[in-house]
């Protein structure tokens, strides 16, 4: 049975197969930082699909006429304009607060009637009359149903069913027959070349995670997964003047949060690694929990605003996402697998030694929100 010696334990042989999966994440810490640390659960469709558990935002900017001018009337019923009508109800209570000077609205209006973006409210549900909506922003307090009364049946909607497909990755390895007797350090050629394609796949996998986009393939191809940039669609933020700061940092995580998502783990790009080490060194906002005293290439546990972080450098977030951070919440987001992480020894017509590895595995991510892509981060302040 192959073996890497001192580098791998043995695997659990299943009939002409030997899995790998356990194998496979002692090799991919560094390699695969993201794909090995996500929790791993069975599937057993090519297709999958599941129930988007997303937190609609709270928060929405007015616009066009209602975000500048003032509207409010003696009218007891007006309408107004809304960026985003979809987390929207009838019944909803809503109040405006003018959140440059952290002053919150005094009036409550209730939402009788929603049409695209524009909102239908009866004023005077609470509270002291408002007199403008400029530079106002628009907050759901939340739902009042009248005691005894029926359902809104406008309200009642089908969540979402997000759907991918498992994508199958494998890495081939192909040496001469006597390269069994040969050795070399850490065993024979077979064990040495064995090792290097698991580096090669854990590689492939993380790819895969980060940049996949879903396609349901075909007789002549095969099938692609959704990967962290095809998803990853409510968060996404520029940094401030390619700065990295705890602020940025902290409105960044703070919108994660907001959807539903409790981020856990921060994937660092080359460039944004170092901003963020620099950060960490010179911000006490920012406590680090190891015990090393230097921000070096192991991972490293921080504690901030939103709860603590495992901080790890990716070496597949290459070019542009070298200056990226992915925040992740890994309560909500899976890797199912199909075929875990296997070894095949394939037939063979000469003298060679030839075997496959293998894995068939879906990104599944139950709140896109609950995940964040900060991008553009040159320098740290």
């Amino acid at each position: 049975m192959a073996q890497v010696q001192g580098v791998l334990q043995p695997y659990v042989e299943v009939g002409a197969r030997e899995e790998l999966l356990d194998t496979l994440y002692a090799i991919g810490l560094l390699t695969a930082p993201i794909w090995i640390r996500l929790p791993k659960i069975g599937i057993k469709n090519k297709q999958v699909s599941w129930t988007e558990r997303g937190i609609q935002p709270v928060r929405m900017g007015l616009v066009g006429a209602s975000a500048s001018a003032t509207l409010w009337s003696s009218s007891t019923t007006v309408t107004i304009h809304v960026s985003n009508p979809t987390a929207l109800k009838i019944g909803d209570i809503l109040r405006f607060d003018l959140e440059a000077s952290y002053t919150v609205g005094t009036e409550r209006v209730r939402i009788t009637g929603i049409s695209t973006s524009i909102l239908t409210v009866t004023r005077g549900a609470a509270g002291a009359a408002e007199t403008t909506l400029a530079s106002r922003t628009c907050v759901r307090v939340g739902s009042a149903l009248l005691s005894g009364g029926d359902a809104f049946s406008a309200n009642a909607t089908l969540r979402t069913k997000p759907s991918t497909y498992t994508q199958t990755v494998e890495n081939t390895i192909l040496v001469a027959g006597d390269a069994e007797s040969e050795t070399v350090v850490g065993g024979n050629l077979v064990t040495q070349e064995l090792a290097w394609g698991l580096k090669e796949h854990a590689a492939d996998l993380e790819r895969i995670l980060i940049g996949g986009d879903a396609a349901a393939g075909s007789a002549t191809t095969g099938r692609l997964t959704d990967g962290l940039l095809a998803v990853i669609a409510s968060e996404i933020a520029s940094a401030s003047g390619n700065i990295l700061n705890h602020i940025t940092l902290g409105k960044f995580l703070q919108g994660i949060y907001d959807n539903g998502g409790s981020p856990n783990l921060l994937a660092c790009g080359s460039t944004a690694w170092r901003c963020f080490g620099e950060m960490v060194g010179s911000n006490r906002a920012i406590n680090k929990m190891n015990s090393v005293g230097t921000f070096g290439m192991r991972p490293s546990k921080c504690a901030m605003q939103f709860g603590d972080q495992l901080v790890v450098l990716d070496p597949q977030m290459t070019g542009m996402l070298s200056s990226s951070i992915f925040a992740l919440d890994t309560t909500k987001i899976r890797v199912g697998m199909k075929r875990k992480t296997r070894v095949e020894n394939l037939a063979k017509n000469g003298d060679y030694v030839k075997k496959q590895i293998l894995t068939e595995f879906a990104v599944i991510v139950a709140n896109e929100g609950a995940h964040g892509h900060m991008k553009g981060i040159t320098k740290s302040a």
